[in-house]
């Protein structure tokens, strides 16, 4: 529009005519009376001492500023205005002195109508504006002018968006809408657009038609529409611009209104919604319409198709001796297909050698069978070379210079290597052709694959070798019983040589009762079935009778036809004399055992149990069905049946002895402990055959044990108890008379300290002194004795302080290590684990001469673990073992008397290291502690 406005001023003016430009943003520039007070005083000031003959304002705003700052900046300037929709549209088309414009009034409904027209079917109509004030008043309009569609129709008015949010939205519009955009200038953001631009990415993403309204977005991706021409507003304005400045009076020139609309239609966007051109209103412009080839070239193409048919006249004429020339070709193309077919299926190359000019040709086929591309030149002497083995390159040298001389070229067995590294054997052939004088012109010949047949005869000589090497009797007879083949092996163990078995009847290997069978076998053979590991009887050359194991099958012709058989016979004399010292002395075994006054058992490599004796039996009260395989297992207490099967399994991986201690089941129902030892067992050729293991009852010995501990225990507790009445001695009685006499000595030395000389006054010194080291000793020996921290502190605690002490009275450096410990462990665990690491560490001070002590208490899986290692000088455990020291045996006799157990690790030079472990029994709740007592 103002560039329109300025073209026509420009063009209809006879003088010179210079432009100011000036763009007010609503929003920013009439926002409220000061910014609007504000804007007039910054035009006052940029444009003062300049004079205006003609004044052009744009919408309401801009025009009623321009008439409120007229009088002071242009008195004398004409003012043309354009207004859209105005408020009052009688006040503007009413004449007032030097004034005059245009009115135009907006008709978005007939952009809606195209849109129902071109949309039959219609339910969704999508408003689209952006968020200015301005946009919103052309909203607020088009929702007026659509209101009496609201019936029937239903519309969703997007104004408040994001651009980034607009795109998705239309993307997801329902199928039976149709988008109306109206503006789109400013977002909810403020952020400011040209809709032209941002059009093309909306209507991507749309699912639906976009109907514009005005003619700067057609073809940006709307359809169209009834679309706003500013452009002949700004005409208007120019001519009548150009009247004002020529001296017409600007009242005098009628306000000019209208619509300023036409339909205008993006052919591309009809084709993309499959619009079809007849729908559109009579006036409507199309735009940006793309011609078919046929409208654009019609005469070209008029042209091109009569000169195509005479030359088409002319091709008629020559494709008779074309297609005679085809059908030739065609057959000679066949015909060479078949040979290379042919060639290709029988593994044939063919070559031509031409002497005189020294070329040679080689076939398709030839390539291949050298393991060469076809389309690659052929190779040139150095490379033929490298494709055979040197002595095959050897012989074709010298059969070629043999060729030349004599014109005869003999047949060759070659072996060629191929560039994947791969042998291929041949048979190469060739003739002479000569000329009318008897010379050789050329040699043509063939090279045929022979490599399967090599291999073939290769293999009949290894399976030859194979049959005759073998120690097995090999032999091949044909339907009638009669002997075809015989391998050294036949003869080895029948005694027959091969002159004298060939072509005798079978049964000459059969002892007479046995006849009926061989004849059982035969008719088997003719009716294709298998024989494999058949034991029976046969007879040498001498009459001796063998065992022999037969293993038949049907030997057939290329079409699979039965011709005979073959059957390997193998000496199993030996094997069945062993079978039989085996079941006597499994025999032996059996009555050995049933009379043995234990439990035997037997099982076989799969860990299964495959025997037991009559002991077993007549303990557990059941069969020996119920117990063989894994049936066993049901005598066995459910707490120890994993950890016997662990141990079995662990020792059957690695086939090594174990034992294991079970409560068995007996058969007055009583469970019995057992020690089972199991040893593997292994045949002459050392096969692993499984286990066999006894049982023995240890109750007794359990029962006797356990009350030994429990009697332990007892006289542990009676010393225990006993410590503690000595230390309460040493603590509450002996220790205190000490410290009464300390103080009685030393009120007595400051009674007489005046009257004393310096010698008896030291020598008082000294015995207090001496006093009171009695009493410290006496008090730490009642700490050795009964540990009182143990029961207030804890065992963490205790041991650490221990470790302390024991550091600083000996010089000896101790690191304690005290994890995961329970806070309310049982006291009678607490004090086993404490005196031991108290023995170790008084063991350490007397004899390890160590200057580094680990001490180790931790708790895993509810079992607490103690290790006290040092770097001394260590000892021999045997030594010790033999000498009954009362140390260890106290250590672990403690632990035995809590369910713990100890063990102690010592070499010379190499340290000595202590470990136990007992259960992390904890205290009892007083009040559970008295309802068990209840």
């Amino acid at each position: 529009m103002i560039e329109q406005a300025e073209t026509h001023i420009l063009d209809g003016s006879d003088k010179p005519v210079h432009f100011g430009f000036e763009y007010l943003e609503r929003s920013s520039s009439f926002a409220d009376p000061s910014r609007t007070r504000a804007t007039a005083s910054y035009l006052l000031e940029k444009y003062r001492g300049q004079t205006f003959d003609l004044v052009i304002a744009i919408n309401e705003e801009t025009v009623a500023l321009a008439e409120q700052i007229r009088a002071k900046l242009f008195p004398d300037a004409a003012l043309l205005f354009f207004v859209v929709n105005p408020r009052d549209p009688s006040i503007w088309i009413k004449p007032k002195s030097g004034r005059t414009g245009v009115i135009r009034k907006v008709n978005s409904l007939l952009t809606l109508q195209l849109a129902l027209r071109q949309n039959p079917g219609t339910s969704h109509v999508i408003v689209v504006s952006g968020s200015s004030d301005a946009e919103k008043l052309d909203l607020n309009l088009a929702r007026e002018q659509f209101r009496p569609y609201e019936s029937n129709l239903e519309f969703q008015y997007l104004s408040d968006l994001q651009f980034s949010e607009l795109g998705p939205r239309l993307a997801q519009v329902p199928p039976d809408s149709v988008i109306v955009f109206l503006d789109f200038i400013t977002d909810s953001r403020g952020e400011q657009f040209i809709p032209a631009r941002i059009l093309p990415a909306i209507s991507k993403a749309a699912n639906r038609p976009i109907y514009g309204t005005f003619s700067s977005v057609v073809g940006k991706g709307v359809v169209g529409g009834s679309v706003a021409d500013l452009g002949e507003v700004g005409q208007i304005l120019g001519n009548d611009g150009v009247r004002v400045l020529k001296g017409a009076k600007p009242e005098s020139l009628p306000v000019t209104t209208g619509d300023f609309q036409h339909y205008v239609i993006d052919w591309r966007q009809l084709h993309r919604w499959g619009f079809s051109e007849n729908q559109l209103p009579k006036e409507s412009e199309v735009r940006f319409w793309e011609y078919s080839p046929w409208e654009l070239y019609r005469w070209r193409i008029l042209g091109l198709s009569a000169l195509l048919l005479l030359e088409t006249l002319l091709i008629v004429l020559l494709l008779r001796n074309i297609t005679r020339r085809k059908r030739a070709q065609e057959i000679l193309r066949r015909r060479e297909e078949e040979l290379a077919e042919a060639q290709r299926l029988a593994r044939v190359g063919n070559w031509q050698w031409d002497v005189k000019h020294n070329t040679i040709t080689w076939s398709e086929e030839l390539y291949r069978i050298h393991g060469l591309d076809p389309g690659s030149p052929l190779p040139s002497q150095e490379e033929l070379a490298q494709l055979f083995t040197p002595e095959s390159w050897s012989q074709l040298s010298a059969a070629t210079t043999e060729a030349k001389q004599t014109g005869a070229f003999q047949d060759l067995d070659l072996e060629l290597v191929r560039p994947d590294r791969s042998n291929r054997w041949v048979t190469a052939r060739g003739v002479a052709l000569r000329d009318a004088a008897g010379r050789v012109t050329q040699f043509r010949g063939t090279v045929q694959d022979i490599t399967d047949r090599k291999q073939a005869a290769e293999a009949r000589f290894r399976l030859a070798s194979i049959v005759e090497s073998s120690d097995d009797a090999i032999i091949s007879k044909n339907l009638d019983g009669i002997i075809v083949t015989w391998n050294r092996g036949a003869q080895r163990i029948f005694g027959f040589s091969e002159a004298e078995a060939v072509g005798q009847p079978v049964t000459i290997l059969v002892p007479p009762e046995l006849q009926e069978e061989e004849q059982t076998i035969l008719n088997g053979t003719r009716a294709g079935e298998n024989v494999e590991h058949y034991e029976t009887v046969r007879v040498t050359k001498e009459g001796k009778r063998i065992n022999v194991s037969l293993t038949i099958s049907p030997l057939r012709d290329a079409t699979g036809k039965i011709i005979g058989s073959s059957k390997v016979a193998r000496d199993i004399t030996e094997r069945k004399q062993a079978e039989e010292e085996l079941k006597k002395s499994e025999k032996r075994f059996r009555l050995m055992a049933d009379s043995a006054p234990m439990l035997i058992w037997l099982s076989g490599p799969d860990k299964h149990a495959i025997d037991f004796n009559r002991e077993w039996l007549k303990f557990t009260g059941r069969a020996l069905q119920q117990e063989l395989g894994e049936g066993w297992k049901d005598n066995i207490h459910a707490d120890e049946l994993n950890q016997r099967l662990e141990t079995y399994a662990q020792a059957f991986e690695k086939r090594q002895n174990f034992s294991s201690e079970y409560r068995l089941r007996r058969n007055d129902g009583q469970y019995r402990w057992m020690l089972d030892q199991g040893v593997p067992r292994f045949l002459d050729d050392g096969t692993f055959a499984g286990y066999v293991g006894y049982c023995v009852d240890i109750t007794d010995q359990k029962e006797a044990k356990a009350a030994l501990i429990e009697l332990s225990g007892r006289l542990i507790q009676a010393e225990e108890e006993e410590r503690a009445r000595v230390a309460r001695e040493l603590h509450d009685d002996i220790n205190q008379r000490l410290a009464l006499l300390a103080n009685a000595v030393q009120e007595f030395e400051q009674a007489t300290a005046a009257n004393r000389d310096p010698l008896r006054k030291k020598d008082l010194r000294e015995i207090w002194q001496l006093i009171n080291e009695i009493a410290t000793d006496i008090q730490h020996m009642s700490h050795q004795l009964h540990p009182s921290k143990l029961h207030y502190l804890g065992l963490a605690t205790t041991v650490r302080e221990l470790c302390h002490e024991i550091s600083r009275q000996h010089k000896i450096e101790v690191e304690c290590v005290v994890r995961d410990l329970p806070h309310d462990l049982a006291e009678s665990t607490s004090l086993s684990l404490f005196r031991t690491v108290q023995e170790s560490l008084r063991n350490v001070v007397k004899h390890s001469q160590a200057h580094h002590v680990k001490v180790e208490l931790t708790c895993q899986s509810s079992v607490v673990q103690l290790r006290v290692s040092d770097d001394g000088v260590g000892f021999d455990p045997e030594h010790i073992r033999n000498s009954h020291g009362l140390g260890l045996v106290s250590m672990r006799e403690r632990l035995r008397s809590v369910g713990g157990e100890f063990s102690i690790w010592s070499k010379p030079s190499l340290g000595t290291q202590v470990e136990g472990s007992a259960p992390a029994r904890t205290k009892l709740v007083r009040g559970a502690a008295e309802s068990a007592a209840d």
